[in-house]
């Protein structure tokens, strides 16, 4: 008799572990169907193992997964009804609600809703797992609603506070989102998350006005530096950096950094184009004397600052430009072998270069550079200069030599300065007409998915191939090019001309001409260049480059200071060409004569 038994209950475990693989099959091949976006079939594989088992989740979930998927509320609706008989959880509850305002019974949903709430008041889950069936269906308000009785139900005054934040965002709600992203930051200390929230915020004067007040009025009396940076962070997103200055030099005294977060504010303000409160910055740490561990760098990007400021105005004196040689001397004496020193010297042979057009000045600056043990991104920055230089002076020979030695030496080291002296060399050979050699190079370059040269490189195949068929004009083109490069504007329109006449009516005559026009443009030779651009319409209406043709119409227009003349231009350029590339560049240019006294 016992064997009979002990067969029984072996037979018995072995059917029911036979029928658990079948089952374990069912639902992977259910959820293969479900991922594949087969929900009808997934649907009914699931069905099918609910009907085996009803109090399984996972079940009833892939049916109301793939129901939901198919639209099929009412169908759902009694299997919901069914399964509530068994498991009265606030999920179930919640998805209740969902399904009946789905299917237009709203009453019945919010009883639902409030059964959900009522089943554990005390527990974060009931209110979430309900404001997110909520605001499945968009219910903005209720789930707000929700969340609110949660906080107040468990007397926790900033609880839910992240939920919110983001639903009067929503909403538009701007004083009780910021108001949240206050109590967000309280319980988080995120500074980031909080930036990330009030910048959601910042499209309208009163938004930023109250949060304006609402910031000041906490880190006026709040010791915890973080929560002035967020202070600071809102003054430099709306524009007001003298205020954010003082921030940082509350933060800077709170913390005891020695000055670091001024320089850092300075820094910033700098990259963003704010030179005036950056140089303030800078001269701040200055003040505290060379013992500062931040007077070295404070130093150079003053001097960086005063660079920045003059490449920014047109007009500029002898004087200032040699206070910021002395300025950069001074680092590079005071501070000798460091990094700074060597930048330094490096600014220095730029500005000898393109401020005073002394090649020779630049030349033995960045041969002095070259001679000390630089670190080696500074002398490849250094050669590539110097070898552009031997390019402006003719010097092709001892330029090659020069962007050739990068490339030998400094491939690894350096890897941007690497790819640029490639480049130039693959120009080198387009500047003496070997074009297919040149074509050839660029094309090495134009794999190189990760870097900028990349893109540069596609641009020069894209135009060589082209016009390759007008050998003489591309030829002709290149050596205006590389006149245009050795900064000698007659010889280049020469060219330029030549490159027209030898492929008329081409892509490639037009561009020729747009380049001689550049060149009056910047000779101010005005109504020279406007003449040639008007010839280039009238000739091809319909020209690819017509809409960038009226733009620098305009620009030749308000350098002359004809406010109506240029404004007329843009706004034709506006009427014309809606979907031209430069349309911001002249609704901004509109604006801006609009403002200006001439």
């Amino acid at each position: 008799m016992k064997y009979l038994i002990v067969l029984f209950l072996m037979m018995f475990a072995s059917n029911l572990v036979s029928a658990q693989n079948i089952n374990d099959e069912k639902q992977r091949l259910a959820e293969s169907y479900e991922k594949s976006g087969d929900f009808k079939s997934a649907g009914r594989l699931f069905e099918e193992l609910y009907r085996y088992n009803n109090k399984n989740q996972k079940y009833f979930d892939g049916i109301v997964r793939c129901s939901k998927a198919q639209n099929r509320f009412n169908e759902l609706l009694p299997i919901i009804e069914e399964h509530l008989t068994r498991v009265k959880s606030v999920d179930n509850y919640a998805l209740y609600g969902e399904i009946l305002w789905r299917e237009g019974k709203t009453q019945d949903a919010n009883k639902a809703w409030e059964t959900a709430l009522s089943l554990n008041p005390k527990n974060e889950l009931t209110y979430t797992e309900t404001a997110n069936s909520q605001l499945s269906l968009r219910l903005f308000d209720k789930a707000t609603s929700t969340y609110l009785r949660g906080r107040d139900k468990m007397n926790l005054s900033k609880l839910f506070a992240d939920q919110l934040s983001v639903l009067y965002i929503t909403t538009g709600n701007f004083t009780k989102a910021a108001d949240e992203v206050l109590n967000l930051y309280e319980q988080t200390h995120n500074s980031a998350l909080a930036q990330g929230r009030l910048n959601a915020l910042l499209n309208n004067p009163e938004s930023r006005s109250y949060i304006h007040d609402l910031l000041r009025k906490r880190a006026g009396g709040s010791e915890d530096p973080e929560f002035k940076r967020i202070f600071a962070w809102f003054l430099r997103s709306t524009g007001d950096y003298i205020s954010a200055f003082e921030v940082y030099r509350e933060i800077d005294k709170l913390i005891n950094s020695q000055g670091y977060e001024i320089l850092s504010f300075g820094i910033n303000s700098m990259r963003d184009g704010q030179l005036e409160i950056a140089q303030k910055a800078f001269e701040s740490v200055l003040d505290r004397g060379k013992t500062n561990p931040y007077f070295l760098n404070a130093l150079f990007n003053f001097a960086r600052t005063l660079e920045l400021k003059l490449r920014k105005n047109s007009v500029f004196t002898k004087a200032e430009i040699d206070n910021i040689i002395n300025h950069y001397r001074k680092v590079s004496i005071e501070f000798p072998n460091t990094p700074y020193s060597d930048d330094s010297k490096y600014r220095i042979a730029v500005i000898f270069l393109e401020q005073l057009n002394d090649r020779e000045t630049a030349k033995k600056e960045l041969n002095e550079l070259l001679a000390k043990n630089t670190s080696k991104t500074t002398a490849a920055q250094g050669m590539l200069l110097l070898g552009d230089i031997y390019l402006m002076q003719d010097k092709i020979e001892d330029a090659s030599g020069i962007y050739s030695q990068i490339t030998k030496f400094l491939q690894f080291t350096t890897p941007n300065e690497y790819l640029t002296a490639k480049y130039k060399l693959a120009e080198l050979e387009y500047f003496r007409g070997n074009i297919d050699t040149a074509e050839a190079m660029f094309g090495e370059l134009s794999i190189k998915t990760n870097s900028d040269i990349a893109n540069d490189a596609l641009e020069k195949i894209s135009f060589i191939e082209e016009n390759k068929e007008f050998t003489k004009a591309l030829s002709s083109f290149a050596t205006a090019e590389l006149k245009e490069r050795q900064k000698k504007p007659d010889e280049a329109k020469f060219n330029f001309y030549e490159a027209a006449g030898a492929a008329p009516e081409t892509d490639l005559a037009e561009r020729s001409y747009l380049r001689i026009a550049k060149i009056d443009m910047d000779g101010k030779k005005y109504d020279t260049c406007r003449r040639i651009l008007q010839t280039i319409l009238t000739q091809n209406q319909n020209s690819i480059y017509a809409d960038f043709i009226m733009l620098l119409i305009g620009d030749s227009y308000m350098k002359e200071a004809q406010r109506e003349a240029a404004i007329k231009s843009y706004t034709d350029l506006l009427t014309l060409y809606p979907r031209s590339i430069y349309i911001e560049e002249a609704r901004e240019k509109i604006k801006l004569l609009r403002k200006e006294k001439f």
